[in-house]
């Protein structure tokens, strides 16, 4: 994956790769053009029901949308909580103070993800880009958790420019390269503390492998840390000042939710989130319900079982075809992996130790863009002519059920009219 996204893909790779850049239209701007329309149809969609919505809004929703309407920074600022990290409330204040509501600005922050992810996905996997941009704007989840105005919506692009940031590095280390990834990742660690345990780590140990003389890379990694970490530190010193907390609470302290948020209760927690936001989103986890029911419909369940079998088959197949033509084997190697797969393990293992909120949408929403990358690229594989022949077909039925499924999830919602 990392060799994907460093790679500039033009006409020639893509033929290198079986495809005619022209087959399915004489005019290959047309056909780019048409097939690009399919993403923007799907945003306008997510808009539209972002548009439509209630206010749904959570604790620190409220909290952000106080201090989006305050009348002047120095109020803003005062009412600032310590409990969250200040950048995407000043934001909000930021782009009110130019005219745009709190939920224009979250739909403006989903498109900056799309445009990002688009990127990503085009150097990933060129022929179903896309299509498989379109499935994430599509997304139940991106209605439900657009509503609330949570710093997430913010972390999401900025976790996607940090990938592509450290794709160019690892291909092109450079000064300037470096600097842009430390400014960035600092914007990530002011929108959550989360991103301390998550992007910060990353970020620094695909620093320290690129290929530099040991003391330049000691060098660089000290610097890239000490530029995503100077401006939290900060803020962080201010937090125990006035508060007793580094992070302006008693994270350890008992809330009553034992059960929910034990490493049991979270894994059940964020299975049940993955399934209902990917799977079957019509019975998608909203963040002001925390307990979703089970499965009750046959249908579902079998629709479940056949989407979950052909996931497990386009990743036997990237697998195997991986392996067929030398390459690491497995979906998701690379920075994309590793981004995907220490997220889900730093929430299980923060969630367990403290006193957060039970696991619901909203805490997984910054992965998805990964995980989506992570299915482009193995379904990319499993078309791929080293793939067992069973592969195309995987792919195929894996993408068909997850667009049904949120197809179905948007025709519902829209339906269902604007909420009071």
């Amino acid at each position: 994956m990392v060799a994907d996204l460093e790679d500039d893909r033009g006409p020639r790779a893509v033929a290198d790769r079986g495809e005619d850049p022209t087959a399915r239209c004489a005019n290959p701007v047309a056909r780019r053009v048409a097939a690009w329309a399919l993403p923007a149809a799907a945003a306008a969609l997510c808009l539209l029901g972002l548009a439509r919505g209630g206010p749904e809004l959570l604790p620190q929703g409220i909290h952000n949308q106080a201090i989006a309407m305050s009348p002047d920074l120095a109020a803003a600022a005062a009412d600032l909580n310590r409990v969250w990290p200040p950048l995407y409330p000043l934001l909000l204040w930021t782009a009110h103070r130019a005219g745009f509501a709190p939920r224009a600005t979250n739909g403006l922050l989903f498109l900056a993800s799309l445009g990002l992810l688009g990127a990503a996905l085009r150097r990933v996997a060129p022929r179903g880009a896309p299509w498989m941009l379109a499935l994430f704007a599509l997304g139940s989840f991106q209605v439900g958790n657009l509503r609330h105005l949570v710093s997430e919506v913010l972390l999401t692009p900025l976790a996607v420019a940090v990938l592509l940031l450290l794709a160019g590095y690892r291909a092109r280390p450079s000064g300037g390269r470096l600097a842009a990834l430390a400014a960035v990742s600092a914007l990530a660690c002011l929108t959550r503390y989360f991103a301390l345990f998550w992007l910060v780590p990353v970020v620094a140990l695909e620093v320290a492998r690129t290929p530099r003389d040991g003391r330049r890379r000691a060098l660089r990694t000290g610097l890239l840390l000490a530029g995503a970490l100077l401006p939290l530190g900060l803020w962080m010193l201010d937090a125990r000042a006035r508060t007793g907390y580094l992070t302006g609470m008693d994270r350890f302290a008992p809330r009553g939710l034992s059960a929910q948020t034990s490493l049991g209760g979270n894994v059940e927690g964020l299975a049940r989130t993955l399934g209902q936001d990917l799977i079957v989103p019509w019975r998608g986890a909203a963040a002001t319900r925390l307990a979703a029911s089970p499965l009750r419909r046959a249908g579902e369940v079998a629709f479940g079982a056949v989407a979950l079998a052909a996931l497990a088959g386009v990743a036997l197949a990237s697998r195997r075809a991986g392996r067929a033509t030398g390459g690491a084997p497995g979906a998701t190697p690379g920075p994309v992996g590793w981004l995907a797969g220490s997220y889900l393990v730093a929430l299980l293992a923060l969630w367990t130790v403290g006193n957060n909120d039970p696991i619901h949408s909203r805490f997984v929403y910054p992965v998805y863009p990964f995980l989506l990358l992570g299915f482009a690229a193995a379904a990319e594989r499993a078309r791929a002519p080293a793939a067992p022949p069973w592969g195309p077909a995987a792919a195929t039925i894996a993408s068909a059920a997850l667009a049904a499924a949120h197809l179905a999830a948007a025709a519902l919602r829209l339906g269902a009219g604007p909420r009071p």
